[in-house]
């Protein structure tokens, strides 16, 4: 879908801005996670597999997944994300998008009937009710069946450059104005919360994400410094018109701020970590 100007020149809508600046960052944490986007020791050659995507945009990671199945036109793939705006008309081919809220309440016949139910970059989004939520989401999966978690931490590296710092505080920032808990993302937080579902086989990994030339796909650099910035730009605006304006950096830092980014992101990178947490149900 693309919408026009005062001067008829296509411009893309803003839900496929999105999308895209989503895909890109599926891919650069693809990369990150090894290469994989399920790091739960899943059987991929079973038929009749019922999997969940949670916060799923266009049902991307959904239509990645899907190509892993041995039996895809047997498979049962379910995304679900607030509200249908960035929802792709017609949908992905096998994929279902539905209006779901992740703090429910969730259709009765979704209930622990997924062999997989996948969520990645939601929790910010459920401020102080993430546990909440991610028990929520380990009720709808099936005993035997699994669950994983993707979040980006709240942390770069110590040699990273000030204003990759700075991008990264924004986003604490935010957080904090929202309710969202600094360390939502961490590993110990996330492992908790499946523990408290009684999963077991409960892994963990701290991926090693990367931002900018530190992103190891040399063909996908220019477009992630580009998802960066568009970021950046989207959280500097959120920050400066929420209660209390901008707190992480002075109004002259802010005016120079995405240029300084930019040349950090194109000639140093920036490293981001991953959590991924993933267990299963028991089989009863």
């Amino acid at each position: 879908m693309a919408v026009a100007d005062d001067e008829n020149t296509p411009q893309l809508a803003a839900s496929e801005v999105e999308n895209e600046r989503l895909q890109i960052n599926h891919h650069v944490t693809k990369l990150a996670m090894g290469g994989s986007i399920l790091l739960a020791p899943f059987d991929v050659t079973r038929p009749n597999l019922k999997i969940l995507d949670s916060g799923t945009s266009d049902g991307y990671w959904l239509t990645e997944f899907r190509k892993t199945l041995t039996r895809p036109e047997t498979c049962t793939m379910i995304g679900f994300d607030i509200a249908d705006e960035r929802f792709p008309d017609p949908p992905p081919e096998g994929i279902e998008l539905r209006v779901q809220d992740v703090l429910g309440p969730f259709p009765d016949s979704w209930r622990g009937t997924f062999d997989v139910v996948h969520q990645r970059f939601v929790l910010a989004a459920t401020a102080t009710k993430g546990r909440e939520a991610v028990l929520g989401l380990c009720n709808l999966v099936k005993p035997g069946g699994w669950i994983q978690l993707v979040e980006m931490q709240s942390t770069v590296g110590e040699d990273d450059g000030p204003a990759v710092h700075q991008f990264v505080e924004l986003i604490n920032e935010l957080h904090i104005k929202i309710g969202a808990p600094r360390n939502l993302a961490d590993v110990a937080v996330l492992e908790g919360h499946i523990m408290a579902a009684g999963f077991q086989r409960v892994g963990t990994m701290q991926a090693p994400g990367t931002l900018g030339a530190k992103v190891p796909d040399p063909n996908i650099r220019a477009t992630a410094i580009k998802s960066t910035l568009d970021s950046a730009a989207s959280l500097l605006g959120a920050n400066i018109g929420l209660p209390g304006g901008l707190q992480s950096m002075s109004d002259e830092e802010a005016s120079s701020f995405l240029e300084r980014l930019e040349i950090e992101l194109t000639e140093y990178g920036g490293s981001w970590p991953i959590s991924v947490v993933w267990g299963q149900r028991p089989v009863k």
